[in-house]
């Protein structure tokens, strides 16, 4: 089952220099707003706090601790969601399959000249076949799918969280400060804060709405099935479904690293006992 050849390995290694050469302007946006609100917190809510006397002054070295932690978990979060190979069809292990074509038939891609493993769909975009492929994002300029689905959704999260850290920070320091004065750095700070307030919003329902599908054992794709949403043949349960994505370690569940023991292999799926196939 954990099987690798030479040949699929050089494909993954091409894969990865290849991200690297064609990057999308969007990856560049989504850093230069984490940049931006990491230089503005530093200097000027973080400074503000740990030049201040007495108790506010252990309240900012807290604060720092806390932002710079969580910004490291939203950079690995995202490159890793960039990098990881979302799925590659496993050509030289076999598997079996119970979704079936609308002939009967096993479902076949015509483009990839392989068998469709079960969940598995073809991106248009990156013209590969990926296992339980999610969507394809132009935010991270990949597939979502089963192997960096985890990342993605960890990416969504620390972005809610860093919002919400410089959101809370913000108005503290907005409100000592006279709004018709504002004027440089101040004025960036209420900037970010607003951009924060509706970037972090949008990303906080975005990652609910994914913990939604996890908990299902659905993806957005599947989603749109009506069929799959009445009659989940994958949903194990809950606490079954969130470790297919998070692993079985919940030590591990938010950190950016791959679960050491998976549910799932990404090709066959266990099937619940009370839909009938």
């Amino acid at each position: 089952m954990n099987r690798r050849d030479p040949t699929n390995q050089r494909k993954i290694r091409h894969y990865l220099s290849l991200k690297w050469i064609a990057m999308s302007p969007l990856i560049f946006v989504v850093l230069g707003l984490v940049g931006w609100a990491y230089y503005v917190y530093v200097r000027v809510i973080l400074y503000d706090l740990v030049t201040s006397e007495g108790s506010m002054r252990i309240v900012g070295i807290l604060l720092g601790l806390i932002w710079h932690l969580v910004i490291g978990l939203l950079l690995v979060s995202y490159f890793r969601a960039i990098f990881t190979d979302p799925g590659s069809v496993p050509i030289e292990i076999e598997f079996k399959v119970s979704e079936l074509a609308p002939n009967g038939g096993e479902r076949y891609c015509p483009k990839c000249d392989h068998i469709k493993p079960d969940r598995a769909h073809h991106c248009s975009v990156c013209n590969s076949c990926v296992l339980k492929m999610d969507h394809h994002c132009p935010w991270v300029n990949n597939c979502v799918g089963f192997r960096n689905y985890k990342f993605f959704n960890l990416f969504l999260f620390y972005i809610g969280v860093v919002s919400t850290v410089y959101t809370i920070s913000a108005i503290g320091y907005i409100s000592t400060i006279h709004l018709r004065s504002l004027e440089g750095l101040q004025l960036q700070v209420l900037l970010v804060f607003l951009v924060a307030l509706c970037f972090g919003l949008g990303m906080i329902c975005f990652w609910a709405q994914h913990v939604s599908l996890t908990l299902q054992n659905l993806s957005t794709l599947e989603s749109f099935d009506r069929e799959m949403r009445k009659e989940n043949q994958y949903d194990l349960g809950r606490s079954t479904n969130w470790e297919h994505v998070y692993g079985t370690k919940w030590y591990l569940w938010f950190l950016p690293v791959m679960p050491e023991e998976q549910v799932a292999q990404g090709y066959e799926f266990q099937i619940n006992s009370y839909v009938t196939v």
